[in-house]
Order: structure tokens, then C-alpha cells, then sequence
């Protein structure tokens, strides 16, 4: 009876430090989630004491700028036409590159001109094979 007794005490301890833990994961990655609009200012040279401000409309405008320059100095200097930024294919690229985050790695050249076009041109042979059928009838 008392080894049964001390096991579910060792149980509920080990229970309760696993929650714990657990909702202290849980909340700070709550708080991140909330300050992703926020950035850390430091008062004088000591890191030590950060005061948290929200973003300006201003300055969200200003990164929203930066960014734009940098896709339009890609489009003017690979010399693509205007009409690309209409194309469904570009919004669609650019939501899916907003919604990956940080850290996107940009395609290496072999991915661009061997992985990934072969997938393209074996998704089109799919597609076409429905029509070819008929187009031998």
C-alpha cells in the first residue's frame, strides 16, 4: 500500500511539473505571437532595460516601401515587363512568400532550372492527358 501510495505521489509531482512547463511554453509563445508588431527600443546604451513601442503607421509604410524598391529593382534589372506585377502568378508568389516568414531562402539556380521545372513539366504532362484522349478520337 505505501509503495503504491509514494508512486502516485512521484506520478502526480512528475504530472504537475510537465503541466507546468508546458503552460509556461504555451504563454510565451503567446506573448511572441502578440508582439510581432512591436519592436524593442533601448533606453540609453543598456540593453538590460528595453521598453516595447508599437510600430507607427509611418514606419510600417516605410518597411512596406523598402520592400516594394526591392522587388521593382528586380523586375527593372532583369529587364521584365511592367505587366508582371498583374499577374496572378506574382500575387499569388508574393502572399506565399509573406506567409513563410523570416528566414525564406531565395531557390538556388538548380533548383529553378532542374528540380522544380521537371515537377512543373511532369504536373503539365498530367493535365494534358486527359485531353489527349479526345484528341485521338
Amino acid at each position: 500500500m505505501g509503495a503504491t501510495l509514494l508512486l502516485e505521489c512521484v506520478f502526480h509531482m512528475m504530472l504537475r511539473k510537465c503541466l507546468s512547463n508546458y503552460w509556461k511554453i504555451k504563454t510565451k509563445k503567446k506573448e511572441e505571437n502578440n508582439l510581432d508588431c512591436l519592436e524593442e527600443v533601448a533606453k540609453g546604451k543598456e540593453w538590460a532595460s528595453k521598453v516595447v513601442k508599437q510600430k507607427t503607421i509611418n514606419e510600417i509604410c516605410k518597411d512596406r516601401d523598402i520592400a516594394i524598391q526591392e522587388i521593382c529593382n528586380c523586375i527593372y534589372g532583369n529587364a521584365l515587363s511592367f505587366n508582371l506585377v498583374r499577374s496572378p502568378l506574382f500575387v499569388q508568389m508574393l502572399k506565399v512568400v509573406g506567409e513563410y516568414a523570416k528566414g525564406l531562402k531565395p531557390p538556388t539556380y538548380h533548383e529553378v532550372r532542374i528540380s522544380f521545372l521537371k515537377k512543373m513539366i511532369d504536373n503539365i504532362h498530367k493535365s494534358l492527358d486527359k485531353y489527349k484522349g479526345e484528341w485521338e478520337k
